[in-house]
């Protein structure tokens, strides 16, 4: 049943009305193609359906789902035998049993009918079909013979096209051949008219010569030089070039002194008529000349008007001294007229000819400037080597001169390029302004060479004026060492003040002398400049330092008569008087040594940073081909390559671009920091004179067995108590640096690059509160060494000595941390040691694991003999 109802969906029952009421719908019987057709399950849900149609008023919806849902439980799973009676077990529903038995007949009836179609439809559909085949048999023959046809046709005509490709390519190379033959006929045919015309022209040009027709010389001329190139092999016109140069010299004889005459005049017409004739012949060269020419000797004759005699010489050597200043023109003075009026000329000359010869205007105002350069080159030259000479002389500056020349011949060449500037721009404008800076700057080629001596000679003039201001302080002081403190004291402030008033001079020199670089060779020279900067300031630097060794001398007295006061003490420091602090006016003039040091340092490390970012700044205009570096590049060739390797290297990190004045200059911060030190060691050394002599380490007291008395705590030695006692005061001694201002300034300048700009006035005092709490510490750390190298240097200690030693440590040790300086690692290891009995110090599990074990060997070695020698004594 189920193949038979699948061919039956093409088909809709029509008839009567009883088979509109038994109709059924094909695609009830397609199936879902996976579990096939289930006709037990299509049986069930037909008569539940067809019983809710008769018996819905009598029986609820409820009950018939129940029994359909009974009846694909006992029927579903894909069953395909034959369908199970439907079981009611409602005893309502037994009235039904007649009825499904009606309806299933009924189903009967209407499948056989609905087989019987399909039968019927299927036997005519395939006697149809049996019918038609001869037919398609026939049609099928004949569509085979006419493809057959088709393609002997197809055959025909590839093989046609094939043979119709052989003969076009024959016709084609026949084509080709005729038309390369008809080509060279015409060439053959220009030439020999060519040739006729050029014999014409050869024949007709010294009559026209003659008549003196220049334009219709120049215009055989042209013909003849393009025709030329036609005939260049035929031995009978091997003549002609010659003859054609010697035509052109004789016509330009003629043209040139009217044309000069004309550009004299300024006869537009003329010049117009006489430079198209010229044009013709390709001489456009001799346009130029000849422009120039006409108008050269207005620029030499204002040139030639400066005298290189100067009138103060001359008035001079007469003995007149009393010349006016305002008579004297120097040659830096008398360059910007002269190009001014230079400038005057060729502008005036270069609008005249925009109207006239538009073409040639951009070419004749360069060839004009380029010329006359180039007449006064030599002359230029001399008279600025003489006023470079004569400003040595006098005792001027020859690089403010020469910069003044370079500054003068600067603004000439941009206003020239500014009148070559125009829309649109003319074709060769860039060539004509590389054209013109070479030719300009030319003119100081030579001392531009020769820039880092001027700047060497320049730097140490400079440097030297600067060290001679310090010389009248140091020898003053120098001459008062036997004198007493106060004017000791203000010499060495005199001394301090002179170098302190030197620091910004020296480094602005510098800074000025990049700048200079920068504007008289565009940077050209910065590599040598740096060079020369580097050794003069380090130079300079140690002419500075012999001030400070003249204040180390005169404070080597000082100690030297100090420590010879003491020695003439007892022994056991009773006479305190010798222990007065030191005199108030030298430690400030000591500290400010301190302070001006710091400064020094500080400054020289702003300027190397600005040359830093000078150099940073240079590299990158590089890149640019307008500036004005490029033109030294041009006038030096190989240059480049040579400077941008240079630039690299100082923009390398951690590379100084002043290696000699950094070690210079740290080299006199150390010895300013050194002498500071010494001088506040002063009273160091007074507090432990005689302390590994003292009796006090190697005492021994018997104690008295008659009465049993309790032993009393040890006090610190006098030793420890002055030095402590110093120590206290040393924070106080600071508060005379007073003045940071400019330290201060000098350093926040420093952190710019990192921090906001400017400091408040809380971080002002926290520099300065951060450069006394250095200087305390190092102060204090020095006076501990002392003390350590002098207690290490005690021979021997007793069991009274150790106790002793013991209190003075442990009071030093307070003082340390009360000045926030930690002990150092020797001193609380003696500390340690004494804490042991002398039993105990030998074990050397006693031994702490971070201490100094040479300390530590030292110190027992000292109670070893202290404590033979007091077996001995008890002996």
């Amino acid at each position: 049943l189920q193949s038979l109802f699948l061919s039956f969906s093409v088909f809709r029952i029509s008839g009567e009305r009883e088979r509109e009421r038994m109709a059924l719908d094909a695609r009830t019987f397609e199936g879902d193609g996976e579990e096939g057709f289930d006709a037990c399950k299509w049986l069930n849900v037909e008569i539940a359906e067809r019983l809710a149609r008769n018996v819905g008023d009598r029986i609820g919806e409820d009950k018939i789902s129940a029994a359909r849902v009974t009846s694909e439980a006992e029927h579903g799973g894909g069953n395909n035998g034959v369908p199970h009676d439907v079981t009611l077990r409602d005893p309502d529903l037994d009235v039904l049993d007649s009825q499904v038995l009606d309806y299933l007949g009924e189903l009967e009836v209407k499948l056989q009918l609905i087989a019987n179609d399909l039968d019927t439809n299927i036997s005519t559909q395939t006697r149809k079909a049996y019918e038609q085949m001869p037919e398609a048999r026939k049609e099928l023959e004949v569509l085979r013979q006419k493809s057959g046809a088709m393609r002997k046709q197809i055959r025909s005509i590839v093989s046609n096209i094939s043979n119709t490709g052989q003969s076009v390519g024959y016709t084609m190379g026949n084509i080709q051949l005729v038309d390369r033959v008809q080509t060279n006929m015409k060439a053959a045919r220009d030439a020999l008219g060519e040739a006729a015309g050029m014999a014409q022209l050869l024949a007709t040009v010294e009559s026209t010569f003659q008549r003196g027709d220049l334009k219709t010389i120049g215009r055989q001329l042209k013909q003849i030089r393009e025709g030329l190139e036609s005939v260049r092999g035929v031995p009978e016109f091997s003549g002609v070039e010659t003859k054609l140069h010697e035509f052109e010299e004789r016509l330009q004889t003629m043209v040139q002194t009217p044309l000069q005459k004309a550009f004299e005049d300024h006869d537009a017409e003329a010049v117009k008529h006489l430079s198209s004739i010229l044009l013709l012949s390709k001489r456009s060269d001799v346009i130029g000349t000849l422009f120039v020419s006409a108008h050269i000797f207005k620029l030499q004759s204002s040139w030639e008007s400066f005298s290189p005699i100067q009138p103060r010489v001359a008035a001079e050597s007469a003995g007149d001294t009393d010349a006016p200043a305002k008579d004297v023109l120097m040659f830096e003075d008398f360059l910007p007229e002269w190009l001014r009026k230079v400038l005057s000329i060729v502008e005036s000359e270069y609008k005249w000819c925009l109207e006239n010869l538009p073409e040639q205007a951009d070419f004749l105002l360069v060839n004009i400037i380029e010329t006359c350069f180039i007449s006064v080159k030599q002359s230029f030259k001399n008279r600025l080597q003489n006023r470079l000479s004569v400003a040595k002389a006098v005792d001027a500056s020859p690089l403010a001169v020469l910069l003044k020349v370079k500054k003068s011949l600067e603004e000439f060449m941009g206003s020239t390029k500014s009148l070559l500037t125009r829309d649109p721009p003319h074709k060769d404008s860039e060539t004509f302004v590389e054209g013109l800076a070479l030719c300009i700057y030319g003119q100081i080629k030579d001392q531009v060479l020769l820039y880092p001596l001027l700047e060497r000679q320049e730097i140490s003039s400079f440097y030297n004026k600067l060290a001679g201001e310090l010389q009248n302080p140091t020898a003053k002081l120098r001459q008062l060492t036997l004198s007493s403190n106060a004017a000791i004291a203000d010499a060495i402030e005199s001394c301090t003040q002179a170098i302190h008033g030197v620091i910004h001079p020296a480094c602005k020199i510098g800074e000025d002398s990049l700048l200079r670089c920068l504007s008289t060779t565009d940077g050209f020279k910065i590599d040598e400049l740096l060079l020369v900067a580097d050794e003069s300031l380090a130079a300079f630097l140690e002419k500075a330092g012999l001030s400070l060794k003249a204040i180390q001398e005169s404070l080597k007295d000082r100690s030297l008569k100090s420590s010879s006061g003491m020695k003439s003490v007892e022994s056991d420091m009773q006479d305190q008087s010798q222990q007065d602090a030191l005199p108030e006016d030298i430690l400030v003039a000591i500290l400010r040594v301190l302070q001006m040091a710091a400064l020094f340092l500080t400054s020289i490390s702003i300027l190397e940073a600005n040359l830093h970012s000078s150099v940073s700044v240079l590299k990158s205009q590089w890149e640019y081909k307008s500036d004005g570096i490029h033109v030294w590049f041009k006038l030096f060739p190989g240059q480049r390559e040579v400077h941008e390797g240079k630039l690299e290297g100082f923009q390398a990190g951690g590379v100084s671009l002043l290696p000699c004045t950094d070690k210079a200059t740290r080299d006199f911060n150390m010895f300013a920091e050194q002498l500071v030190l010494d001088f506040m060691m002063i009273k160091v050394k007074e507090s432990l004179l005689g302390i590994e002599e003292s009796k006090l380490w190697s005492r021994i007291e018997n104690k008295d067995k008659t009465f049993d008395l309790p032993s009393f705590s040890v006090f610190p030695s006098k030793h420890v108590t002055s030095l402590g006692e110093y120590l206290l005061i040393v924070p106080q001694q600071f508060e005379v640096l007073d003045n940071f201002d400019e330290l201060n300034s000098s350093r926040s300048k420093i952190k710019e690059g990192d921090e906001e700009e400017g400091d408040t006035k809380e971080d002002q005092v926290q520099e300065q509160n951060s450069f006394a709490a250095e200087w305390i510490t190092k102060i204090v750390e020095e006076a501990s060494r002392l003390y350590t190298r002098d207690i290490l240097r005690i021979p021997k200690l007793s069991e009274n000595g150790c106790s002793q030693l013991q209190a003075d440590v442990d009071y030093f040790c307070n003082i340390l941390q009360a000045l926030f300086v930690p002990v150092p690692l020797n001193l609380s290891t003696i500390a340690s040691n004494l804490s042991f009995n002398s039993e105990e110090v030998r074990l050397s599990k006693n031994q702490p694991k971070n201490c100094d074990v040479s300390t530590w060997d030292r110190i027992v070695k000292m109670r070893v003999e202290g404590k033979g020698s007091s077996n001995k004594s008890s002996r």
